[in-house]
């Protein structure tokens, strides 16, 4: 809808590696601003670019874990408002927030420059398929016809299913009582590091969502210790895996906790300690 081939697409660094090819694929270039854990730092932002849209995540960043400040959602609204661009906000699991109060969208800062991107793959299940944008009015066409021409349109029945089960606010339930679980299960994550890892962990980014970010003293997770822990039967998603600009996260780790349960992640934290000892990780 908004990319030609030589166009060019700001987006957070690191970011999901799918993102990258998806909007690499048109031919378009990427332009990476680094993020921190407030999220894109948007002091960065080039004003001499003219991008077609600035992609961020930010009420809760992938995969760092940060919420973009006011301050600089301010920054954002005027660099796009200035650059004639729009601002993709893709908001993939704000619903479950364990601390403070819930974050506004970047889009009620501006409905005209900013498109919304929401899913209920998080909320509900990746099976669903089903997801949703709230567009500005002047792109409410073009994206109708462009849904038409790639895949027609999305069951009708899961569609009526899923809107009676927000109309009699199942889904509103749903979300509260898994909340109670992932929070739960969060807490078991970030004590069995805290056990096992002492000050040599940092935990951030587990404020919102179904994952948070482990920050190592002394391990870089290289292809090798990848390898190693892989024979320890022990798969890791280093935060580099989503990078533009190597070498500035090796020593960070995603751990997610959405599936499961809380043995199964005191039981992996401690194979994952025993597989980084010296020991272990000798050829």
């Amino acid at each position: 809808m908004l990319l030609s081939p030589g166009d060019e697409v700001i987006i957070e660094d690191p970011i999901t590696h799918e993102i990258q090819t998806i909007f690499s694929s048109p031919g378009s270039s990427l332009y990476p601003i680094p993020v921190d854990h407030n999220g894109m730092r948007t002091e960065l932002l080039p004003h001499d670019k003219k991008p077609s849209f600035v992609f961020v995540t930010p009420s809760h960043q992938f995969p760092i874990g940060g919420t973009l400040t006011i301050q600089r959602r301010i920054q954002l609204i005027q660099f796009a408002r200035q650059s004639n661009c729009y601002i993709v906000e893709d908001d993939y699991d704000s619903e479950f927030r364990y601390k403070g109060s819930p974050i506004s969208s970047l889009q009620g800062l501006d409905p005209s420059r900013v498109i919304y991107i929401g899913t209920f793959s998080k909320i509900l299940s990746p099976a669903l398929r089903l997801g949703y944008l709230v567009l500005p009015p002047s792109l409410v066409e073009k994206c109708k016809n462009l849904k038409w021409f790639t895949d027609l349109h999305t069951s009708s029945l899961e569609q009526l299913t899923l809107a009676n089960f927000i109309e009699d606010r199942y889904l509103e339930h749903h979300i509260s009582k898994m909340k109670k679980v992932y929070k739960k299960r969060r807490e078991a994550l970030k004590q069995s590091l805290n056990r096992e890892f002492g000050d040599e962990v940092k935990i951030f980014g587990d404020s919102t969502g179904l994952h948070l970010i482990a920050s190592f003293k002394n391990v870089i997770f290289s292809e090798q210790v990848l390898k190693k822990l892989d024979q320890h039967k022990i798969k890791i998603y280093p935060v580099e895996l989503h990078t533009i600009q190597k070498g500035v996260h090796k020593n960070k780790i995603i751990l997610g906790y959405g599936n499961l349960a809380e043995k199964e992640i005191e039981e992996g934290i401690r194979r994952l300690k025993a597989a980084l000892s010296s020991k272990a990780l000798t050829l």
